[in-house]
């Protein structure tokens, strides 16, 4: 009888112990995954919503994994999540999913746009500090030399005012202007990609599809300002290295004649 009473025991605690080890279901797992979706802790949230789709595979599954790894920063992972949403999906969730597709890739292409500005800015600051670096050089040689007497002003021997490379006219109107069109594309872009991200929290279609329309109409114009004005300001560096290491640059010469003093402007402009 005892013995009976322990095989009974005994089965019972295998029983609990096989119901409490059941693996969670996919709505267990989408639940946990909308807590951590609320609290912003897309890690947790994208976990368990591929657990919850390995589960059960339902389209809103892939839907909210595509948003948790947009929101967190992967948009090539969001990509591959909205496809499989789109491919499985139906109606207008269809054009949903390819509206946030597109929204994925377009914030991809700003990122490596903008990658690519970066780089050439940091060139072009490179270029503009060597060559200060360089007249500084200069400047300090010509400094420790001896002094010497300056010539007599005649027809032989002009005074001459040479201009230095900041004081470039031409320069200035290319380094100027695309600083000014790099600040105006970089503004539309942020407000661009604002409004873009509004769009993916509106209530209705009209207003994502109104939103989505004049974020993405003003990341194209910011792009197109912020190429034309890194391409200028490239321009005005350029100018102002070569002029800094130009030797015929341009001058004012005070000459003496036989009716008084004559001013000549010389060199390449």
């Amino acid at each position: 009888m005892i013995r009976l009473s322990a095989v009974f025991a005994l089965a019972a605690a295998l029983f609990s112990i096989s119901a409490f080890a059941q693996p969670a279901t996919g709505k267990e797992h989408f639940d946990r995954a909308m807590i951590s979706y609320n609290l912003q802790d897309w890690p947790a949230a994208i976990r368990e919503l591929k657990l919850g789709y390995q589960a059960d595979p339902r389209p809103e599954y892939l839907f909210m994994l595509g948003q948790a790894q947009r929101l967190s920063g992967a948009c090539a992972d969001a990509i591959l999540s909205y496809k499989g949403f789109v491919r499985t999906a139906s109606g207008n969730q269809v054009a949903a999913g390819q509206g946030l597709i597109r929204g994925c890739e377009a914030e991809l292409a700003q990122a490596r746009k903008a990658a690519e500005e970066e780089q050439q800015r940091m060139a072009a600051e490179e270029a503009l500090r060597v060559a200060t670096a360089r007249k500084a050089e200069l400047a300090r040689s010509e400094a420790a030399k001896p002094a010497a007497a300056p010539p007599a002003a005649t027809a032989s021997s002009p005074v001459v005012a040479v201009h230095h490379w900041y004081g470039d006219p031409l320069g200035g109107l290319l380094f100027f202007p695309g600083v000014a069109a790099g600040a105006t594309g970089t503004v539309l872009l942020v407000l661009g990609n604002g409004e873009v991200s509004r769009a993916n929290m509106a209530a209705t279609q009209g207003a994502y599809d109104g939103l989505i329309r004049t974020g993405q109409l003003k990341q194209m114009i910011g792009v197109v300002a912020l190429s034309a004005g890194a391409a200028v300001l490239a321009g005005g560096v350029i100018r102002y290295v070569v002029v800094g290491q130009r030797n015929d640059a341009p001058a004012v010469a005070i000459v003496p004649t036989t009716d008084g003093m004559a001013a000549v402007v010389s060199g390449s402009f």
